[in-house]
């Protein structure tokens, strides 16, 4: 086999019949980089993406390369170059001649069954690469490799792993979430870091909600082009999960906080309402004995009332001094057990009028003319 050394040159313009996005999007996913960087090589007329390779290595490549639906060309010559700068645009060495491979006798490789020779029976033939050879190469040491493989069984070096992301899917996280950065997260974009650090300013979910919409409306074809090949890693996919499961606790915290109050007051006052016949039942018969009498009764007894008076509603209902009726309901208002309201009697010509702002029930359950009291006087008087 001949000692000499060859670059590889990626050539700026596809096979005939072979569009530009799909050659960007084959090289991608066979060098395993991201699709802006293949697209700035192809810019230019001719990119170094292997140097000083054997004459076997240089044939893999070209043979990848054309099944990938791209040109290049080998010069002899030239320095390592790959993995750090290998597909850095360097200027075409002057001083170089064009080795027309396919030609030269000393290139002549027995095949094998897991090597591909890339041999042609004539130089004027277009290359054909052998369909059952590996099209994905080592990102370190360019030893061919499987598709799916997970680490270099030459060099050991891990492969990053690529996936395509779903505009759908970023769209609703950018929606729902956007404001603590999840779609970029999903999107393997560490920055999404920003979003959290600035969410309590509003402006990263106002940005989020203007990114859902562009991700929704994006072609399909300038979506993939952008995110087909995105590096997959666990990393990204778990600070979302993790912000995710932090908003879900922060959000049922604070439903627990303004649904569970408002749930008891609404049926603290269903239970007064309830109650109130009963309550004014009990008034009725309290009213009776003072016009008859001109009596203020101080004890259910000498009111003609049970000594327990109560309901499902109404823990007691039981009469103190001047009349007051004093009723405990069997309830618990923010904190407060058994809240009370107190009823006081006044005569007023032949009629009596009660006044209900005392007692311990907080003003945002009480009916309205029951509301503005000055606090709960003492029940056991």
């Amino acid at each position: 086999m001949s000692d000499i050394k060859w670059d590889i040159y990626l050539i700026g313009e596809p096979q005939p019949g072979i569009d530009r996005p799909t050659l960007v999007r084959n090289l991608a996913a066979l060098f395993k980089k991201e699709v802006p960087t293949i697209e700035k090589m192809l810019r230019k007329s001719r990119s170094l993406i292997k140097a000083n390779v054997d004459q076997l290595t240089a044939k893999k490549y070209q043979a990848a390369i054309a099944k990938a639906g791209g040109q290049c060309e080998l010069l002899e010559q030239g320095e390592q170059l790959f993995p750090d700068d290998a597909l850095s645009t360097a200027a075409t060495p002057t001083a170089l001649s064009v080795a027309p491979v396919e030609t030269a006798p000393e290139f002549t490789v027995a095949p094998a069954p897991s090597v591909e020779t890339a041999l042609h029976s004539s130089p004027y033939d277009t290359p054909q690469a052998n369909v059952n050879a590996s099209t994905h190469f080592c990102f370190k040491c360019a030893a061919p490799l499987h598709a799916g493989v997970a680490t270099c069984p030459q060099c050991y070096a891990q492969q990053p792993r690529f996936s395509s992301k779903s505009k759908v899917a970023a769209g609703f996280l950018a929606f729902f979430l956007g404001g603590l950065g999840v779609h970029r997260f999903y999107l393997g974009q560490w920055w999404g870091v920003f979003y959290l650090l600035f969410a309590i300013t509003g402006i990263p979910g106002l940005i989020a909600f203007i990114e859902a919409l562009v991700f929704w409306f994006t072609p399909r074809e300038r979506w993939e082009r952008k995110y087909g090949q995105v590096t997959s890693g666990g990393a990204g996919m778990a600070v979302a999960l993790v912000v995710g499961v932090i908003f879900f606790v922060m959000f049922i915290g604070v439903l627990a906080a303004v649904a569970l109050p408002a749930y008891q007051d609404y049926t603290a006052r269903a239970k007064m309402s309830a109650a109130m016949p009963l309550i004014d039942k009990t008034r009725a018969q309290v009213e009776k004995v003072i016009l008859e009498k001109d009596f203020l009764p101080s004890e259910n007894i000498l009111a003609g009332l049970p000594e327990n008076v109560s309901s499902q509603h109404v823990k007691s209902i039981r009469l103190s001094e001047g009349a007051q009726m004093i009723v405990t309901f069997n309830t618990s208002v923010g904190g407060e057990k058994s809240p009370t309201i107190i009823w006081t009697p006044k005569k007023v010509d032949a009629q009596i009028e009660w006044d209900c702002l005392g007692g311990s029930m907080p003003d945002r359950v009480r009916n309205p003319e029951c509301r503005g009291g000055s606090g709960a006087p003492n029940a056991n008087q």
